[in-house]
This record gives C-alpha cells, sequence and structure tokens, in this order.
C-alpha cells in the first residue's frame, strides 16, 4: 500500500491465522491504520490485501454499536463497503471483512468466500460469569 503522512498508522508483524484464513495470500506484514474506508480502499493496489473491521451488523435493536464515528455507520456505509469490495477484487486486491453472522450480512457477501469464526464476547459480562459467543464471519473477496 502506498504510505501516507496524513494518516496515523500502527505497523508490525501481523499474519492471519492460516488454520482460519489459509486462502489468504502470504501477508508477512500489515499496516494498521484508523481511516474512512473509501479513502483506504482508492489507494490499493493489485496484490495488496485490506482487511476491514467495520462496526457490526446488530444483532438485535438494543444491540447497536455503530456510532465508533461521527454519522456512524449504517447499512448504507455496509453496502458501500461490500461494493467497493467487489470492485477492488476485480482490479486484483484481496478485501477481507468481518462481520456478524446474519442472514442480511450473508446476503451483502453473497459473492467472498465466507469463513465462520466463533467469537467469546465479554461486552456485559458480569465477574465470573462464562463469556458469550457469537458466529462471526469473515467474508474474502479474492481477485478472479
Amino acid at each position: 500500500m502506498a504510505s501516507s503522512t496524513r494518516r496515523s498508522a500502527i505497523a508490525g508483524a501481523f499474519t492471519f491465522p492460516r488454520r482460519r484464513c489459509g486462502c489468504l495470500p502470504n501477508t508477512p506484514s500489515a499496516t494498521f491504520v484508523h481511516i474512512d474506508f473509501r479513502d483506504l480502499m482508492s489507494e490499493a493496489r493489485p496484490g495488496d490485501v485490506v482487511y476491514c473491521d467495520p462496526p457490526y451488523v446488530p444483532l438485535s435493536d438494543t444491540a447497536n454499536f455503530t456510532e465508533y464515528a461521527p454519522g456512524g455507520f449504517s447499512w448504507h456505509d455496509h453496502m458501500a463497503l461490500a461494493e467497493w469490495a467487489r470492485e477492488l477484487a476485480r482490479r486484483g486486491v484481496t478485501v477481507a471483512i468481518s462481520n456478524h453472522r446474519t442472514p442480511a450480512t450473508e446476503s451483502l457477501y453473497r459473492d467472498a468466500q465466507l469463513v465462520s469464526v466463533r467469537a467469546p464476547r465479554n461486552i456485559g459480562v458480569q465477574h465470573r460469569q462464562a463469556a458469550r459467543t457469537a458466529e462471526e464471519i469473515l467474508a474474502i473477496f479474492r481477485p478472479p
């Protein structure tokens, strides 16, 4: 990825777990950024791998953690992110997006490879309670 002085980044070694994500290209290192996905994806070049961890689609009306940024992250934003992922895959960029596994996200990512992951959830768990788990997906959009 092209470097940019206008964004903050944490750089270091990072490798996707091969057991779950062996379909991703070899990624010996990565740069982590907190930036609007449109800005990041507009810089992607063939051969890059982009991982997106957007605010997840809510599992219920009361579990709505989408207000991480001014304006939140709407369903329209999720649709735009998926469309960017499709376009980048057509241009030779691998894109992986994590989210809750729901009928809506399965439909949204229908043309990606979906990898299921069970993930612990500790939000709202009291001391000595067992952590709950949620089913998540990693949607992988790969170049043709």
